[in-house]
């Protein structure tokens, strides 16, 4: 299951403008990872404890389900999008088509969720 997660995670930073893409557990275990570098180490419970934090937002201001989240910076994008059971995150360069991303993560998100 862990080498059929990384193989759609892999697809993934293939696609133009990807850097890296985590799969994580809702509670932030870490299922599988693909990066260009980037530490590991700590990245699942900031995204789990994020995720929670938007989710607890969102029910506070009853503003409905959350699709996904994004986080812009000077050198790239974070957008982490919530399953029923597990988180996925792609961290993508700052230039790119959101419309692609986001059609590029779903297409992730469909195949990891058979997976599961």
């Amino acid at each position: 299951m862990k080498s059929e997660i990384l193989g759609v995670l892999k697809n993934l930073v293939e696609s133009e403008g990807v850097k890296a893409s985590a799969v994580l557990s809702r509670d932030g275990m870490l299922l599988s990872y693909c990066n260009g570098g980037i530490p590991a180490e700590v990245l699942p419970s900031i995204l789990a404890m994020m995720t929670k934090c938007a989710e607890k937002c969102l029910k506070l201001l009853d503003s409905g389900e959350m699709d996904y989240i994004l986080i812009k910076a000077e050198k790239g994008l974070v957008l982490t999008q919530l399953c029923p059971t597990f988180i996925i995150s792609v961290m993508v360069n700052v230039d790119i088509n959101m419309d692609f991303v986001l059609s590029e993560v779903k297409k992730a998100r469909d195949r990891i969720k058979d997976i599961l």
